[in-house]
Parts: C-alpha cells; structure tokens; sequence
C-alpha cells in the first residue's frame, strides 16, 4: 500500500468525533463561564512558560558565574 505524501497517517487513530461529546459539553459550562475558563488556562500556560523562561536563564546566569 502506498502513501500519498500529501495524506497524515492515520492508521489507528479516530478521526471522526462528531458522534462524540464535544469538551464544551464535557465542561457543561455556559458561554460566560466557557469565557472564564479558557482565559484562565490560557494564562496559566504563560505564567509556566514565563517560569521556564526565567529558570533557563537563572541556570545560565549561574553557569556564566
């Protein structure tokens, strides 16, 4: 069987979820607290990343001496 280059492999993967529960219905939350929620993970996502950051540079600035 050959592969098209231009075709993701999808051998085992699901790739139809219209039959699924949606992570909106999942949440069962309205659109005011769907709001809220996205913002936050978001937000928590930047603040990790920020901390990584910093972190990378405190070891390198601690390595340079």
């Amino acid at each position: 069987m050959t592969k098209d280059s231009d075709t993701p492999d999808t051998h085992g993967a699901e790739m139809n979820f219209e039959s699924k529960m949606s992570y909106t219905d999942y949440l069962c939350l309205e659109a005011h607290d769907e709001m809220l929620f996205i913002v936050q993970h978001q937000t928590s996502e930047l603040w990790m990343q920020l901390a990584i950051h910093e972190l990378y540079a405190a070891r390198n600035a601690i390595k340079a001496d």
